[in-house]
């Protein structure tokens, strides 16, 4: 998913910027490590609301999963590293189909 915000005039190469940029994601170590470290603290200081528990049990359940997502990132995050998350990149978003919406 991506959002750019352009005058008409420029919006071809906006849209080509923003298409080079899906197909080769640049990679910044140390953001990297940030937007990992921003996660983790996300992951231990959120609360589920009292209100939304049912509603997270039913999607757990429909996606059948037994764990809350949070939990299993928080697992699962330090363990991937910006090598791991560049192929994923590679293999789930470079070189596929993409969908644009114009406004």
């Amino acid at each position: 998913m991506g959002y750019i915000s352009t005058q008409p005039d420029k919006l071809r190469t906006a849209l080509d910027g923003l298409i080079q940029l899906m197909d080769r994601l640049p990679m910044d170590e140390s953001f990297f490590d940030a937007a990992k470290d921003k996660i983790l603290r996300q992951c231990r200081t959120s609360k589920l609301k009292e209100e939304d528990r049912y509603f997270v049990w039913r999607t757990l359940q429909r996606l059948g999963l037994n764990r809350e997502s949070r939990e299993i990132i928080y697992e699962e995050l330090p363990s991937i590293d910006s090598g791991k998350f560049l192929n994923l990149s590679a293999e789930h978003t470079a070189g596929k189909p993409q969908i644009i919406l114009i406004i």
